[in-house]
């Protein structure tokens, strides 16, 4: 646990398996993964100052369609907190959702972000 709390640059299954001697690359990232949700505080607070929201598409090379349209991936929204001082990022929060709707976004968005019922501008 000290070990895993307190790299700076975070922590990998490979990493893991050779420090506490894991037979397997597989037992490895499974424990990793026990750690990681074992440090979320489920009642955590939202977000607050200037927050960025965005969503991405992560997966494999797929060699049909590209992007967007792409097969097989998942969509990832993500809200970053940004702080002033030298433009670094805050805190973030990470949710895996099933389309990119506005519904979907502004979910997230309430679910994670203080702020009052917001009137949101979806650029469209």
């Amino acid at each position: 646990m000290w070990w895993f709390t307190t790299r700076k640059s975070g922590v990998n299954a490979v990493n893991l398996k050779e420090l506490l001697g894991f037979g397997s690359y597989v037992d490895a990232w499974s424990w990793l993964q026990k750690l990681r949700r074992a440090t979320i505080r489920r009642q955590r607070e939202q977000l607050s100052r200037r927050v960025e929201v965005n969503e991405f598409f992560i997966g494999g090379h797929q060699a049909s369609k590209r992007g967007r349209g792409a097969g097989g991936k998942t969509i990832v929204a993500v809200a970053v907190e940004r702080r002033n001082i030298k433009k670094r990022i805050g805190r973030i929060r990470l949710h895996i959702t099933l389309d990119c709707t506005a519904f979907s976004l502004e979910t997230f968005i309430l679910d994670n972000v203080e702020c009052q019922r917001p009137t949101l501008d979806w650029g469209g």
